[in-house]
């Protein structure tokens, strides 16, 4: 009886949940443009952040380093016209943002997969950079301003709801798009396609007049064009706001749970293909001979067809990192799958090993949880204090980290898996966790963020909450590069079992956990400082939750 109460219970939740949705029809239809918007851009934004890194080793031939510094590169433009696009929406309006924006992504996205050519695909990369930091805020900004008292909190549950939904689904075919004819390049053109729907969805949608709201101060709000104000005005204006430098200081300490998602798309894909692969074979060097740029041995492909890994016509072979790692590169569309393999050629043998991590499906879990775990909390939370709520997904969040540390081994005598099983395990472990975490605290920060920001600086505080992802950024490219490269190398799935614990993936994950910790940690020192007279406290009494 008890288990039918608390079912009956869930699915009443959920049906509330969802019947608040109802309340959003009154919004006026440039709303729901920009959550289609957001829906469209964010199944191409996070398939692309996923197979970012992948693309410039797979596609590109970049080291871990390379890879790891020209991502940076464009992540740093990425936050840098982040911090400023608040601002720039808050001056030149909504509309007129949204069309810069998905005008750079359509382009930039469309040169990516059209050429071979570095001189070209590098600049593109930085120019998608730049669409993408335009993109956040605003729709962040616009759901606030589209709304009204009432349904300010629908809004935001539902541009998070869209958000991980475009997040699932870019993930859960990326593995498809990665095996297809054309590989790696074909996220971008999914990423094309989409950028020409959203343009066409503003283009018809989008009325000139002004949006249908409650309030006509909140209208007035929505389209500032006839009122225009400089955007170093507006920045000005912010800044000399004591709360905004409270709330920075809050934003830089999040930088340790932050970075925990620049680990989920600039370490994780490649240490999931590379601690989840296992080992084939190994070949006697006396048969195989050695291995020579582009040439793959005809002994080496015997030897894996014998193995029941057939090797394509048109493979060959190239030097990751240094002489002792090869890796047996594929002709263009035959995925990276099973067929990606691994050659360690040592004074005996070559040693080979396949990688068939499901890498999409891996970060699909992630926004499926969010998607639903948001629905089921939104009550719960909503009767506790915002900053509480927070502090406890925070922490979940942070914690996650440590399941990582764990050593595969240990599931091998308690359970009885092998190691790449045990990876498997306490991935699944950290993903489910880090989940729930975030359930709690990420949806909380938007609407914590709107909450305290002044009427008509929505878009400026969206924009500056870039600030702990700027500082995740700044490091992340070069810790990634380094990390991978000292502790799980491309060859580290013939060596798993072997490896101490200092020198393998555990301790690259020992390091990322203590930087993930920083974070409640600090929030607790500094916790006086934070909330010192925020206007959140004084809209809200104590207890309102997030609707305040």
């Amino acid at each position: 009886m008890g288990t039918d109460n608390q079912s009956s219970a869930v699915l009443k939740t959920v049906r509330n949940y969802f019947a608040e949705f109802a309340l959003l029809r009154g919004c006026g239809r440039e709303f729901w443009v920009v959550q289609i918007v957001n829906l469209f851009d964010c199944v191409a934004y996070f398939a692309t952040m996923t197979v970012g890194t992948l693309y410039l080793s797979e596609t590109l031939g970049y080291t871990d380093n390379q890879a790891a510094w020209v991502w940076a590169l464009c992540m740093w433009v990425y936050t840098g016209v982040g911090f400023i696009a608040g601002f720039i929406g808050d001056s030149f309006g909504i509309r007129r943002t949204l069309y810069l924006s998905v005008l750079l992504l359509l382009i930039s996205r469309t040169a990516v997969w059209v050429t071979d050519l570095k001189l070209v695909i590098i600049p593109a990369l930085f120019v998608l950079s730049v669409g993408a930091a335009l993109m956040t805020p605003i729709l962040i900004s616009a759901t606030k301003r589209y709304t009204t008292k009432e349904t300010q909190t629908s809004g935001f549950n539902l541009l998070y709801f869209l958000m991980n939904i475009g997040a699932f689904f870019g993930n859960f075919f990326l593995d498809a798009l990665r095996g297809s004819h054309w590989g790696n390049r074909s996220v971008f053109m999914l990423g094309s396609g989409l950028s020409i729907v959203c343009w066409l969805c503003i283009l018809i949608f989008w009325r000139k007049g002004i949006a249908r709201v409650d309030a006509a101060t909140q209208a007035q709000r929505a389209e500032q064009a006839e009122e225009w104000e400089a955007p170093w005005t507006i920045a000005i204006s912010v800044f000399q706001e004591s709360a905004f430098w409270r709330f920075m200081l809050f934003l830089v300490i999040l930088t340790g749970v932050r970075q925990v998602f620049e680990h989920q798309y600039q370490v994780y894909p490649k240490y999931y293909q590379r601690t989840m692969s296992q080992y084939v074979l190994g070949v006697d060097l006396a048969i195989a001979g050695t291995l020579d740029e582009g040439i793959l041995p005809e002994a080496l492909t015997q030897a894996l067809a014998a193995a029941g890994h057939d090797v394509p016509e048109g493979a060959t072979v190239r030097i990751v990192e240094a002489r002792q790692r090869w890796e047996l590169q594929l002709p263009e569309g035959q995925g990276p799958g099973p067929g990606v393999y691994y050659l360690r050629d040592d004074d005996t043998q070559i040693g080979v090993y396949a990688s068939d991590a499901p890498i999409g499906l891996l970060n699909s879990i992630n926004p499926f949880i969010i998607c639903f775990g948001v629905v089921i909390s939104t009550p719960i939370v909503a009767r506790f204090k915002l900053f509480n709520v927070m502090f406890v997904g925070i922490v979940f969040s942070s914690a996650s980290m440590l399941t990582l540390c764990i050593s595969p081994e240990w599931f091998a005598g308690v359970f009885g898996l092998n190691v790449y099983q045990g990876y498997t395990a306490i991935i699944l472990a950290q993903v489910v966790v880090f989940s729930i975490g975030e359930v709690i605290w990420s949806p909380r920060l938007y609407e914590y963020t709107a909450a305290i920001a002044p009427p008509g600086r929505e878009a400026s505080y969206m924009g500056l909450s870039y600030v702990p992802m700027f500082f995740a950024r700044l490091a992340e490219g070069p810790l990634a590069g380094l990390l991978l490269t000292k502790y799980c190398p491309p060859d580290i799935g013939s060596r798993l079992t072997d490896v101490p614990y200092t020198q393998g993936p555990q301790m690259m994950n020992l390091i990322l956990a203590a930087m993930a910790l920083s974070t409640p940690v600090l929030i607790v020192l500094f916790r006086g400082v934070i909330q010192k007279e925020s206007r959140l406290e004084q809209q809200a009494e104590p207890g309102a939750g997030p609707s305040a």
